[in-house]
This record gives structure tokens, sequence and C-alpha cells, in this order.
């Protein structure tokens, strides 16, 4: 009898064997979809994750400005703000 919300058969064989995945029945296109969408997911979450830990929010969808305010030396004599 297949589990309904993992779809892999739970009584072939032992309680110790591993449950076959779905991943592997999964029809091409399924497949293309799953792996496109992860292929996108992972980059978008590692820089969303990054912007918020350099400025303390998360990146909207547009375009946007983050003002950033270091010190520094120039050589101009008065000016240390960049």
């Amino acid at each position: 009898m297949p589990h309904p919300l993992l779809n892999v058969r739970l009584d072939v064989g032992t309680l110790a064997r591993l449950a076959v995945s779905y991943l592997f029945k999964m029809s091409y296109f399924r497949k293309t979809v799953f792996w496109l969408g992860a292929i996108y997911l992972v980059p978008f979450v590692f820089g969303e994750a990054n912007h918020y830990r350099r400025y303390g929010h998360l990146a909207p969808l547009g375009l946007h400005a983050d003002v950033v305010v270091r010190s520094g030396d120039i050589g101009v004599k008065g000016v240390s703000k960049l």
C-alpha cells in the first residue's frame, strides 16, 4: 500500500529496508521542472540570505538601493565619510 503523502511503498520487505524514492519514477517533464526550479531557487535563497546578513532586510524583487556609509581616507582633509 503506498503512503498517501510520500507516494512510496511501505509494505515491501522488512521495516529495515529503505523505501524507493518517487523521484526515480517521475516523468522526464516533471524531473526537468523540478531541477530547473531547484537551480533557480537555490541561488535566489542564498542571495536573499546574503542581502539579509549585510543589510538587515530582505531585498524586494524590484530594483532598490541600499545606502551604505563607510569611513575612509581619500586624501582630502575633512572628508572621512565615503
